[in-house]
Protein backbone atom coordinates (compact mmCIF):
# COMPACT_ATOMS: atom_id res chain seq x y z
CA UNK A 1 0.00 0.00 0.00
CA UNK A 2 2.95 2.35 0.75
CA UNK A 3 4.28 1.85 -2.79
CA UNK A 4 0.86 2.72 -4.24
CA UNK A 5 0.79 5.96 -2.21
CA UNK A 6 4.31 6.93 -3.38
CA UNK A 7 3.34 6.30 -7.00
CA UNK A 8 0.22 8.47 -6.69
CA UNK A 9 2.23 11.29 -5.04
CA UNK A 10 4.98 11.07 -7.69
CA UNK A 11 2.48 11.35 -10.52
CA UNK A 12 0.78 14.33 -8.85
CA UNK A 13 4.12 16.22 -8.27
CA UNK A 14 5.26 15.96 -11.93
CA UNK A 15 8.90 15.60 -13.14
CA UNK A 16 11.81 16.51 -10.86
CA UNK A 17 14.63 18.88 -11.84
CA UNK A 18 17.10 15.97 -12.07
CA UNK A 19 14.86 14.11 -14.54
CA UNK A 20 14.50 17.21 -16.74
CA UNK A 21 18.27 17.84 -16.66
CA UNK A 22 19.06 14.26 -17.63
CA UNK A 23 16.65 14.42 -20.57
CA UNK A 24 18.18 17.74 -21.76
CA UNK A 25 21.74 16.32 -21.49
CA UNK A 26 20.79 13.36 -23.66
CA UNK A 27 19.32 15.68 -26.25
CA UNK A 28 22.48 17.95 -26.26
CA UNK A 29 24.83 14.98 -26.68
CA UNK A 30 22.90 13.66 -29.65
CA UNK A 31 22.91 17.11 -31.28
CA UNK A 32 26.69 17.48 -30.84
CA UNK A 33 27.38 14.08 -32.36
CA UNK A 34 25.24 14.95 -35.36
CA UNK A 35 27.20 18.18 -35.96
CA UNK A 36 30.55 16.35 -35.82
CA UNK A 37 29.49 13.88 -38.47
CA UNK A 38 28.16 16.65 -40.73
CA UNK A 39 31.64 18.27 -40.86
CA UNK A 40 32.93 15.47 -43.05
CA UNK A 41 34.80 12.21 -42.54
CA UNK A 42 35.90 8.97 -44.25
CA UNK A 43 33.39 6.59 -45.78
CA UNK A 44 33.72 4.30 -42.76
CA UNK A 45 33.38 7.23 -40.45
CA UNK A 46 30.38 8.43 -42.41
CA UNK A 47 28.77 5.04 -42.22
CA UNK A 48 29.45 4.80 -38.52
CA UNK A 49 28.31 8.34 -38.07
CA UNK A 50 25.13 7.69 -40.00
CA UNK A 51 24.38 4.76 -37.75
CA UNK A 52 25.16 6.85 -34.72
CA UNK A 53 22.94 9.60 -36.08
CA UNK A 54 20.08 7.18 -36.61
CA UNK A 55 20.51 5.86 -33.10
CA UNK A 56 20.84 9.37 -31.73
CA UNK A 57 17.73 10.49 -33.58
CA UNK A 58 15.81 7.55 -32.12
CA UNK A 59 17.15 8.34 -28.69
CA UNK A 60 16.31 11.99 -29.22
CA UNK A 61 12.73 11.13 -30.17
CA UNK A 62 12.41 8.82 -27.18
CA UNK A 63 14.00 11.37 -24.86
CA UNK A 64 11.81 14.13 -26.24
CA UNK A 65 8.71 12.02 -25.76
CA UNK A 66 9.75 11.25 -22.17
CA UNK A 67 10.54 14.92 -21.59
CA UNK A 68 7.19 15.95 -23.00
CA UNK A 69 5.40 13.38 -20.84
CA UNK A 70 7.21 14.56 -17.73
CA UNK A 71 6.53 18.20 -18.54
CA UNK A 72 2.82 17.46 -19.02
CA UNK A 73 2.47 15.64 -15.67
CA UNK A 74 0.43 12.47 -14.91
CA UNK A 75 -2.53 11.51 -17.14
CA UNK A 76 -6.07 11.21 -15.69
CA UNK A 77 -6.25 7.44 -16.36
CA UNK A 78 -2.92 6.92 -14.55
CA UNK A 79 -4.14 8.92 -11.56
CA UNK A 80 -7.40 6.95 -11.55
CA UNK A 81 -5.61 3.57 -11.73
CA UNK A 82 -3.23 4.56 -8.93
CA UNK A 83 -6.12 5.78 -6.74
CA UNK A 84 -8.03 2.57 -7.39
CA UNK A 85 -5.01 0.50 -6.39
CA UNK A 86 -4.69 2.52 -3.19
CA UNK A 87 -8.35 1.94 -2.27
CA UNK A 88 -8.09 -1.76 -3.05
CA UNK A 89 -5.00 -2.10 -0.85
CA UNK A 90 -6.75 -0.24 1.97
CA UNK A 91 -9.86 -2.50 1.70
CA UNK A 92 -7.67 -5.64 1.76
CA UNK A 93 -5.91 -4.36 4.86
CA UNK A 94 -9.21 -3.74 6.69
CA UNK A 95 -10.50 -7.18 5.68
CA UNK A 96 -7.33 -8.88 6.90
CA UNK A 97 -7.54 -7.00 10.22
CA UNK A 98 -11.19 -8.01 10.68
CA UNK A 99 -10.43 -11.67 9.92
CA UNK A 100 -7.51 -11.66 12.36
CA UNK A 101 -9.75 -10.15 15.06
CA UNK A 102 -12.42 -12.85 14.47
CA UNK A 103 -9.84 -15.61 14.73
CA UNK A 104 -8.43 -14.19 17.96
CA UNK A 105 -11.94 -13.84 19.44
CA UNK A 106 -12.69 -17.54 18.86
CA UNK A 107 -16.01 -19.11 17.69
CA UNK A 108 -19.25 -17.17 18.15
CA UNK A 109 -22.30 -18.47 19.99
CA UNK A 110 -24.32 -19.00 16.82
CA UNK A 111 -21.41 -20.97 15.35
CA UNK A 112 -21.31 -23.17 18.46
CA UNK A 113 -25.08 -23.73 18.27
CA UNK A 114 -24.83 -24.62 14.60
CA UNK A 115 -21.89 -26.93 15.30
CA UNK A 116 -23.82 -28.62 18.14
CA UNK A 117 -26.76 -29.23 15.82
CA UNK A 118 -24.41 -30.67 13.24
CA UNK A 119 -22.82 -32.94 15.87
CA UNK A 120 -26.21 -34.26 16.95
CA UNK A 121 -27.35 -34.89 13.39
CA UNK A 122 -24.09 -36.56 12.41
CA UNK A 123 -24.09 -38.61 15.62
CA UNK A 124 -27.59 -39.94 14.99
CA UNK A 125 -26.73 -40.81 11.39
CA UNK A 126 -23.61 -42.58 12.61
CA UNK A 127 -25.60 -44.53 15.21
CA UNK A 128 -28.09 -45.70 12.60
CA UNK A 129 -25.39 -46.69 10.11
CA UNK A 130 -23.45 -48.55 12.83
CA UNK A 131 -26.60 -50.34 14.00
CA UNK A 132 -27.35 -51.49 10.46
CA UNK A 133 -23.80 -52.76 10.01
CA UNK A 134 -23.86 -54.56 13.37
CA UNK A 135 -27.19 -56.16 12.49
CA UNK A 136 -25.83 -57.40 9.16
CA UNK A 137 -22.66 -58.78 10.75
CA UNK A 138 -24.58 -60.45 13.59
CA UNK A 139 -27.17 -61.96 11.24
CA UNK A 140 -30.21 -60.20 12.69
CA UNK A 141 -31.72 -60.34 16.18
CA UNK A 142 -33.25 -63.43 17.72
CA UNK A 143 -36.70 -62.04 17.03
CA UNK A 144 -35.78 -61.44 13.37
CA UNK A 145 -34.58 -65.03 12.95
CA UNK A 146 -37.66 -66.44 14.68
CA UNK A 147 -39.96 -64.36 12.48
CA UNK A 148 -38.10 -65.46 9.32
CA UNK A 149 -38.28 -69.13 10.32
CA UNK A 150 -41.99 -68.80 11.08
CA UNK A 151 -42.53 -67.26 7.64
CA UNK A 152 -40.75 -70.19 6.00
CA UNK A 153 -42.86 -72.72 7.92
CA UNK A 154 -46.09 -70.89 7.10
CA UNK A 155 -45.18 -70.64 3.41
CA UNK A 156 -44.33 -74.35 3.33
CA UNK A 157 -47.67 -75.27 4.91
CA UNK A 158 -49.60 -73.12 2.43
CA UNK A 159 -47.70 -74.68 -0.47
CA UNK A 160 -48.43 -78.21 0.80
CA UNK A 161 -52.14 -77.42 1.07
CA UNK A 162 -52.25 -75.96 -2.45
CA UNK A 163 -50.41 -78.96 -3.89
CA UNK A 164 -52.78 -81.42 -2.20
CA UNK A 165 -55.80 -79.58 -3.59
CA UNK A 166 -54.31 -79.60 -7.11
CA UNK A 167 -53.51 -83.30 -6.88
CA UNK A 168 -57.05 -84.08 -5.72
CA UNK A 169 -58.50 -82.20 -8.68
CA UNK A 170 -56.14 -83.93 -11.11
CA UNK A 171 -56.96 -87.44 -9.78
CA UNK A 172 -60.71 -86.91 -10.26
CA UNK A 173 -63.55 -87.94 -7.90
CA UNK A 174 -62.99 -90.66 -5.31
CA UNK A 175 -65.40 -93.46 -4.56
CA UNK A 176 -66.41 -91.63 -1.41
CA UNK A 177 -67.20 -88.49 -3.43
CA UNK A 178 -69.39 -90.48 -5.85
CA UNK A 179 -71.11 -92.29 -3.01
CA UNK A 180 -71.83 -89.01 -1.24
CA UNK A 181 -73.18 -87.38 -4.40
CA UNK A 182 -75.42 -90.39 -5.17
CA UNK A 183 -76.65 -90.42 -1.60
CA UNK A 184 -77.63 -86.79 -1.98
CA UNK A 185 -79.67 -87.62 -5.09
CA UNK A 186 -81.39 -90.55 -3.35
CA UNK A 187 -82.23 -88.37 -0.35
CA UNK A 188 -83.59 -85.63 -2.59
CA UNK A 189 -85.71 -88.16 -4.51
CA UNK A 190 -87.17 -89.42 -1.23
CA UNK A 191 -88.02 -85.86 -0.30
CA UNK A 192 -89.86 -85.38 -3.58
CA UNK A 193 -91.85 -88.57 -3.11
CA UNK A 194 -92.77 -87.56 0.43
CA UNK A 195 -93.91 -84.10 -0.68
CA UNK A 196 -95.94 -85.59 -3.54
CA UNK A 197 -97.64 -88.07 -1.23
CA UNK A 198 -98.50 -85.40 1.31
CA UNK A 199 -99.96 -83.10 -1.38
CA UNK A 200 -101.99 -86.00 -2.89
CA UNK A 201 -103.30 -86.98 0.53
CA UNK A 202 -104.43 -83.47 1.36
CA UNK A 203 -106.11 -83.01 -2.04
CA UNK A 204 -107.94 -86.36 -1.73
CA UNK A 205 -109.11 -85.44 1.73
CA UNK A 206 -110.38 -82.13 0.44
CA UNK A 207 -112.20 -83.69 -2.53
CA UNK A 208 -113.78 -86.52 -0.50
CA UNK A 209 -114.71 -84.51 2.53
CA UNK A 210 -118.27 -84.80 4.06
CA UNK A 211 -120.14 -82.32 6.19
CA UNK A 212 -119.14 -84.25 9.30
CA UNK A 213 -115.36 -84.45 8.45
CA UNK A 214 -112.64 -81.80 8.42
CA UNK A 215 -111.10 -81.04 5.09
CA UNK A 216 -107.65 -79.44 4.46
CA UNK A 217 -107.73 -75.69 3.90
CA UNK A 218 -106.53 -73.90 0.77
CA UNK A 219 -103.53 -72.60 2.72
CA UNK A 220 -102.52 -76.14 3.60
CA UNK A 221 -102.76 -77.20 -0.04
CA UNK A 222 -100.56 -74.23 -1.08
CA UNK A 223 -98.01 -75.12 1.60
CA UNK A 224 -97.88 -78.69 0.34
CA UNK A 225 -97.33 -77.41 -3.20
CA UNK A 226 -94.51 -75.15 -2.01
CA UNK A 227 -92.85 -78.06 -0.21
CA UNK A 228 -93.04 -80.11 -3.39
CA UNK A 229 -91.44 -77.31 -5.43
CA UNK A 230 -88.62 -77.02 -2.90
CA UNK A 231 -88.09 -80.78 -2.93
CA UNK A 232 -87.88 -80.79 -6.74
CA UNK A 233 -85.34 -77.94 -6.63
CA UNK A 234 -83.23 -79.83 -4.11
CA UNK A 235 -83.36 -82.89 -6.32
CA UNK A 236 -82.18 -80.94 -9.37
CA UNK A 237 -79.30 -79.50 -7.33
CA UNK A 238 -78.26 -82.94 -6.07
CA UNK A 239 -78.42 -84.34 -9.60
CA UNK A 240 -76.25 -81.43 -10.86
CA UNK A 241 -73.72 -82.07 -8.09
CA UNK A 242 -73.58 -85.73 -9.06
CA UNK A 243 -72.96 -84.78 -12.67
CA UNK A 244 -70.13 -82.43 -11.64
CA UNK A 245 -68.49 -85.11 -9.53
CA UNK A 246 -68.73 -87.68 -12.32
CA UNK A 247 -67.38 -85.16 -14.90
CA UNK A 248 -64.27 -84.44 -12.82
CA UNK A 249 -62.46 -81.09 -12.29
CA UNK A 250 -63.11 -78.22 -14.71
CA UNK A 251 -60.34 -76.37 -16.53
CA UNK A 252 -60.85 -73.09 -14.58
CA UNK A 253 -60.66 -75.01 -11.29
CA UNK A 254 -57.42 -76.70 -12.35
CA UNK A 255 -55.94 -73.38 -13.50
CA UNK A 256 -56.82 -71.71 -10.20
CA UNK A 257 -55.32 -74.58 -8.22
CA UNK A 258 -52.13 -74.47 -10.30
CA UNK A 259 -51.86 -70.69 -9.76
CA UNK A 260 -52.16 -71.25 -6.01
CA UNK A 261 -49.31 -73.76 -6.15
CA UNK A 262 -47.09 -71.39 -8.17
CA UNK A 263 -47.80 -68.55 -5.76
CA UNK A 264 -47.02 -70.81 -2.80
CA UNK A 265 -43.65 -71.78 -4.33
CA UNK A 266 -42.72 -68.12 -4.92
CA UNK A 267 -43.67 -67.18 -1.35
CA UNK A 268 -41.63 -70.06 0.03
CA UNK A 269 -38.55 -69.10 -2.02
CA UNK A 270 -38.86 -65.49 -0.86
CA UNK A 271 -39.15 -66.52 2.80
CA UNK A 272 -36.14 -68.84 2.48
CA UNK A 273 -34.12 -66.07 0.80
CA UNK A 274 -34.87 -63.65 3.66
CA UNK A 275 -33.89 -66.26 6.23
CA UNK A 276 -30.63 -66.92 4.39
CA UNK A 277 -29.90 -63.19 4.26
CA UNK A 278 -30.15 -63.04 8.03
CA UNK A 279 -27.96 -66.10 8.49
CA UNK A 280 -25.42 -65.12 5.81
CA UNK A 281 -25.62 -61.44 4.73
CA UNK A 282 -24.71 -60.35 1.20
CA UNK A 283 -21.04 -59.16 1.12
CA UNK A 284 -22.06 -56.21 -1.05
CA UNK A 285 -24.60 -55.05 1.54
CA UNK A 286 -22.02 -55.43 4.31
CA UNK A 287 -19.46 -53.41 2.34
CA UNK A 288 -22.04 -50.74 1.61
CA UNK A 289 -22.98 -50.57 5.30
CA UNK A 290 -19.29 -50.24 6.27
CA UNK A 291 -18.87 -47.45 3.73
CA UNK A 292 -21.88 -45.64 5.22
CA UNK A 293 -20.42 -45.93 8.73
CA UNK A 294 -17.04 -44.54 7.63
CA UNK A 295 -18.74 -41.71 5.75
CA UNK A 296 -20.89 -40.73 8.74
CA UNK A 297 -17.95 -41.08 11.14
CA UNK A 298 -15.78 -38.74 9.06
CA UNK A 299 -18.62 -36.23 9.04
CA UNK A 300 -18.68 -36.00 12.86
CA UNK A 301 -15.12 -34.67 13.28
CA UNK A 302 -15.21 -31.64 10.90
CA UNK A 303 -18.38 -30.40 12.60
CA UNK A 304 -16.66 -30.47 15.97
CA UNK A 305 -13.67 -28.50 14.68
CA UNK A 306 -15.71 -25.31 15.09
CA UNK A 307 -15.88 -25.90 18.84
CA UNK A 308 -12.09 -25.82 19.30
CA UNK A 309 -11.46 -22.76 17.15
CA UNK A 310 -8.34 -22.19 15.02
CA UNK A 311 -5.30 -23.83 16.59
CA UNK A 312 -3.00 -21.13 15.18
CA UNK A 313 -4.46 -18.39 17.38
CA UNK A 314 -5.26 -20.35 20.56
CA UNK A 315 -2.99 -20.71 23.56
CA UNK A 316 -0.23 -23.26 23.38
CA UNK A 317 1.60 -25.45 25.83
CA UNK A 318 5.12 -26.76 25.07
CA UNK A 319 4.79 -25.53 21.50
CA UNK A 320 1.53 -27.40 20.81
CA UNK A 321 -2.04 -26.08 20.76
CA UNK A 322 -3.94 -26.73 23.96
CA UNK A 323 -6.15 -29.78 23.52
CA UNK A 324 -3.93 -31.35 20.86
CA UNK A 325 -3.70 -35.10 21.21
CA UNK A 326 -7.33 -35.69 22.23
CA UNK A 327 -8.78 -38.76 20.46
CA UNK A 328 -10.86 -36.83 17.91
CA UNK A 329 -9.93 -38.32 14.56
CA UNK A 330 -12.17 -41.30 13.76
CA UNK A 331 -14.10 -40.71 16.97
CA UNK A 332 -17.37 -42.50 17.71
CA UNK A 333 -19.86 -40.56 19.80
CA UNK A 334 -21.72 -41.54 22.97
CA UNK A 335 -22.23 -45.15 24.03
CA UNK A 336 -21.19 -46.50 20.62
CA UNK A 337 -17.82 -47.09 22.32
CA UNK A 338 -19.44 -49.64 24.62
CA UNK A 339 -21.39 -51.43 21.84
CA UNK A 340 -20.33 -54.88 20.62
CA UNK A 341 -18.87 -53.29 17.48
CA UNK A 342 -17.00 -50.71 19.57
CA UNK A 343 -15.46 -53.33 21.82
CA UNK A 344 -14.41 -55.42 18.84
CA UNK A 345 -12.59 -52.42 17.39
CA UNK A 346 -10.88 -51.53 20.66
CA UNK A 347 -12.62 -48.20 21.22
CA UNK A 348 -12.78 -46.59 24.65
CA UNK A 349 -14.70 -43.62 25.99
CA UNK A 350 -12.72 -40.40 26.03
CA UNK A 351 -13.21 -36.95 27.52
CA UNK A 352 -16.34 -34.87 27.05
CA UNK A 353 -16.29 -32.29 24.28
CA UNK A 354 -17.13 -28.61 25.04
CA UNK A 355 -20.75 -29.13 23.96
CA UNK A 356 -21.31 -32.28 26.01
CA UNK A 357 -20.98 -35.01 23.37
CA UNK A 358 -18.87 -38.04 24.37
CA UNK A 359 -16.09 -39.23 22.17
CA UNK A 360 -14.21 -42.47 21.75
CA UNK A 361 -10.61 -43.09 20.98
CA UNK A 362 -8.48 -46.11 20.22
CA UNK A 363 -7.23 -48.00 23.23
CA UNK A 364 -3.47 -47.56 23.54
CA UNK A 365 -1.49 -50.57 22.57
Amino acid sequence: MRQAQLKVQQLKDGATAEEIAAAQAGFDAAQAKYQEVANGATAADLQAARSAVDSAVSNQISAQAKLDALMQGPQPDELSAAASGLESARANLESAKAKLADLKAGPKQDELVSAQSGVETSTESLRQAQAKLDLLLKGGTGADLAAAQSSVASAQANLNSAQMKLEDLQKGPTAADLQSAKAGVVSAQAGVRSAEARLKSDKDARDNATPTTNKPSSAQIKADEADLSAANAKLKSAQADLQDVMAGAKAPDLAAAQASVDSGKANLQSAIAKLNELRQPDPKEVEQARSSVMSERSGVVPVRAVEAGPASVRSTRNGRPVGAGRPRIGAVVGDECESDAGRRRGWRKAVRSPVGASECGKRPG
